[in-house]
């Protein structure tokens, strides 16, 4: 999806890079997105006007766990815990109130706290976190739509996520006039465990 900042996908799954303006100039390249979608996308990304109080509180994630057999034998994953997973797979969830949103001149970021979770679901996530080397995420990204006009709702944009190591993570010291230690990203196998 991301070839990196100012890069964007086409639609037709290539990369490319285009004016300042490619979180919004690209929509309407995405060519997938019907007419409703689009103008709600483009009113959520560009912050224009005519946005409606709240629109951002109304993303969505629809996350995908695309291994779940094969993730409940290698992680190992209680019968429990594998129903229960199965039950919530691909059920959307609003990423509201623990969001928040930066934008820039060539990108849009999305940074979601999961620290602000409801105490059962940091729970949950935590009993997860030692066993999710193995596991193959997808996550979709819609905003979700209210009115008439603003129906069928569209995939906004989707990632991967696969083989993360999360016991290499390091934290970073984000304070003003910290500097990045080199070694900050991890030893040789990294952090996405990629030699």
């Amino acid at each position: 999806m991301d070839g990196g900042r100012g890069a964007v996908e086409n639609g037709r799954g290539a990369v490319e890079n285009g004016s300042k303006n490619d979180a919004k100039d690209a929509l309407p390249r995405a060519g997938h997105l019907r007419p409703e979608a689009l103008a709600l996308a483009q009113r959520f990304f560009g912050g224009e006007p005519g946005a409606a109080p709240g629109l951002r509180d109304r993303l969505k994630l629809v996350p995908h766990v695309v291994n779940v057999d094969d993730w409940a034998k290698r992680a190992p994953l209680s019968r429990y815990e594998h129903r229960l997973l199965q039950s919530y797979n691909d059920k959307p969830i609003l990423s509201r109130p623990q969001h928040r949103f930066y934008a820039g001149a060539d990108y849009f970021e999305m940074d979601i706290d999961v620290h602000s979770y409801a105490f059962v679901a940091r729970k949950a996530l935590h009993g997860f976190l030692d066993r999710l080397r193995h596991v193959v995420l997808d996550v979709g990204f819609v905003v979700q739509g209210n009115a008439p006009e603003e129906l069928p709702e569209g995939l906004l944009a989707a990632v991967r996520v696969a083989d993360i190591c999360w016991d290499r993570a390091h934290v970073l010291d984000l304070s003003p006039g910290a500097e990045l230690a080199e070694d900050a990203l991890g030893d040789d196998q990294g952090f996405l465990g990629v030699d």
